[in-house]
């Protein structure tokens, strides 16, 4: 099975979605990373109470939260693309004759270095900073007070129109710390289940030479996570 394939599982996994095929597309049309950054953005949406429907009269499932995100923050053509719409008014055909559009040639990327060297000279404050790392890890490195885990990112197949395109080699192996008091919450459960994978939101710190390293705040795990949705709560049958 492919890493996109896994990735799309993992996420129905995470999210309880019966629709797995249509995460899978999800993930085709705008690549594992961004499809993984809205997963944890639906599940923070559910730790903080969930969302409702548009009327109101109740309370989407982690993955309508996850699938509404994506429509509302991608661009169009990646959302049609996703989410075709089978019937369509009829556009009346314009008389007017219009001059076609000229295709500019996308940003190169030692374009988007220029810039960025140019705005980060002036710097606004971000109130959050956060990372959201999903998978499995293939060694675990115990120390006296932590352990370290090391997950390695994919590059997007495509970005929005409009974005420079990232660079070959663009792909960030990360090393992740994890307190031993959050680690030992799921341990077990990634010991025994083979199909489980860590849910790990954390401080990113880029340094020179390509290092990498995530400082986590909190460390879940897909199957735990779908297990405690899945709990009724109390008063209920």
């Amino acid at each position: 099975m492919s890493e996109q394939a896994n990735g799309a599982k993992e996420i129905a996994q995470a999210l309880n979605e019966a629709n797995v095929t249509l995460i899978a597309t999800v993930v085709d049309v705008i690549g594992l990373e961004r499809t993984m950054a809205f997963l944890g953005q639906a599940l923070e949406v559910e730790a903080q109470g969930g969302m409702l429907t548009t009327d109101g009269k109740r309370r989407r499932t982690p993955g309508g939260v996850f699938f509404h995100l994506i429509k509302q923050h991608i661009p169009s053509a990646e959302r049609k693309a996703i989410f075709p719409v089978t019937r369509q008014k009829k556009k009346k055909r314009s008389r007017t004759t219009t001059t076609p559009k000229v295709k500019t040639p996308p940003m190169t990327w030692e374009e988007a270095k220029m810039l960025v060297g140019q705005v980060i000279k002036t710097p606004g404050e971000a109130r959050t900073v956060k990372v959201t790392l999903i998978g499995r890890p293939l060694k675990v490195i115990a120390q006296k007070d932590c352990v370290v885990v090391s997950l390695k990112g994919k590059p997007p197949k495509t970005l929005p129109n409009g974005l420079p395109p990232i660079p070959e080699g663009g792909a960030i192996t990360w090393a992740v710390f994890i307190v031993n008091k959050q680690w030992n919450k799921v341990k077990a459960s990634i010991e025994a289940n083979e199909d489980d994978a860590l849910i790990i939101e954390g401080y990113p710190i880029v340094g020179k030479n390509g290092v990498a390293a995530v400082m986590a705040t909190n460390c879940n795990s897909v199957l735990m996570e779908r297990s405690k949705r899945e709990q009724p709560k109390a008063g209920e049958a």
